[in-house]
C-alpha cells in the first residue's frame, strides 16, 4: 500500500484583510505585529506595482496576493528594494525582485509556487521536475516553512512531497531533503488548549491521501539569489540602500544563515552562482490504489 502525503489546510481569512483593487495588496494584523500603526494600510511595490503610500521611508509591511513576505519596508521609490525586519535588534532580510522567476514567491533560499491546476501526485512531481533548479514537490523543514506555504496556498489543500513509496512507514522527500520536520494531523479531543492543537495550527497539518487522487499543488526549487540577512540594521536604512550595496555584506558572511540547506551559493556584484541542483529523486513503480480516509469537509 503506498500511501502519500498532502498538505491539509482550511481556507480561512486573516482577521483584518481587506479586498483590493486588482494588482493591490494590504496590510494584515496577522503580519504586521511589529508595526501595528500600519495595519491595513495600502500601498504597491516594484514587484510590478506602483507606490501609493506617501511621504515616509518608515517600515511598513504587505501582504501580497499569490505572493507572501515578513515585515517589508516601503521604499521612497518604484525602485526600492523591498525590505524586510525583525527589528533592530535581530535580523533584517532583503529580497531581491529577481531573485525568483514571475510567478514564484520566495522565502529564504527558495522559490515556491502554487499550481490550481490539478494533478496527481506523481503528475504533480513531474511537473514541478521540469522546473530544474532542483524544482520538486515542496519539501518542509520548518514550522515557519509550513505557515509560509499554508499562506502562499490561501489556507486550501494541496500535494507536497512527503511519501512513503517504499511501502516501509518511513516517509522521504521527493527532492532527497532531510526528513527533520512533521505535522501529521494529531488526535486534539480534550486537548483542545495543548499548543499543537489550537485552530490555527490544526488548518496547517497534514493528512495522508491516496497519490492517484487529482489535487493542486506546490513546488519549490533554488532561488537565483539568496535572502540577504543582516544584523542589527533597521528597515528604514536598508530601503534606502541598493542590493549591490548588500551583497558584499552577505558574501562575507556578516549575517547567519537562516537555511537549514548548506549548499548556499556565494553570491558576488553583478555574477549569480546558483546552488547546485538537487539529485531528482530515483522514479518508483506505481502500487495499486489503497483507500483512504479524510476528516468530513475537506476539498481540493
Amino acid at each position: 500500500m503506498s500511501w502519500l502525503l498532502v498538505l491539509y489546510l482550511l481556507s480561512v481569512i486573516p482577521a483584518g484583510t481587506e479586498e483590493l483593487p486588482t494588482n493591490g495588496c494590504t496590510i494584515t494584523a496577522r503580519l504586521c505585529r511589529n508595526f501595528p500603526e500600519y495595519q491595513q494600510k495600502q500601498f504597491r511595490d516594484d514587484l510590478g506595482e506602483s507606490h501609493v503610500a506617501a511621504g515616509s521611508n518608515d517600515a511598513a509591511c504587505l501582504k501580497r496576493a499569490e505572493d507572501f513576505h515578513h515585515w517589508c519596508g516601503n521604499g521612497a521609490t518604484e525602485d526600492a528594494q523591498v525590505a524586510a525586519t525583525y527589528g533592530t535588534d535581530q535580523l533584517s532580510q532583503v529580497y531581491h525582485p529577481g531573485a525568483c522567476h514571475p510567478g514564484w514567491s520566495q522565502w529564504d533560499a527558495f522559490c515556491y509556487k502554487h499550481f490550481w491546476e490539478k494533478k496527481t501526485w506523481f503528475e504533480a512531481e513531474a511537473t514541478c521536475r521540469q522546473f530544474g533548479e532542483g524544482s520538486h514537490l515542496a519539501s518542509i523543514h520548518s514550522r515557519a516553512e509550513n505557515r509560509f506555504i499554508y499562506t502562499l496556498t490561501n489556507g486550501l489543500s494541496a500535494w507536497i512531497g512527503y511519501t512513503d513509496l517504499d511501502q516501509d512507514t518511513h516517509y522521504k522527500w521527493s527532492d532527497n531533503t532531510q526528513d527533520d520536520f512533521s505535522n501529521f494531523a494529531k488526535n486534539c479531543t480534550g486537548r483542545e488548549h495543548e499548543p499543537d492543537c489550537k485552530p490555527e495550527e490544526r488548518q496547517q497539518q497534514w493528512y495522508d491521501w491516496e497519490g492517484h487522487d487529482a489535487g493542486t499543488f506546490v513546488c519549490k526549487r533554488n532561488a537565483l539569489l539568496p535572502v540577504a540577512l543582516l544584523r542589527n540594521v533597521s528597515a528604514r536604512t536598508l530601503v534606502t540602500r541598493s542590493w549591490g550595496e548588500l551583497l558584499p555584506a552577505f558574501a562575507a558572511g556578516n549575517g547567519p544563515r537562516l537555511s537549514q540547506n548548506d549548499t548556499l551559493p556565494t553570491v558576488k556584484v553583478g555574477e549569480i552562482t546558483k546552488p547546485p541542483l538537487q539529485q531528482p529523486a530515483a522514479s518508483k513503480p506505481v502500487a495499486p490504489e489503497p483507500r483512504f480516509a479524510l476528516p468530513k469537509g475537506s476539498w481540493f
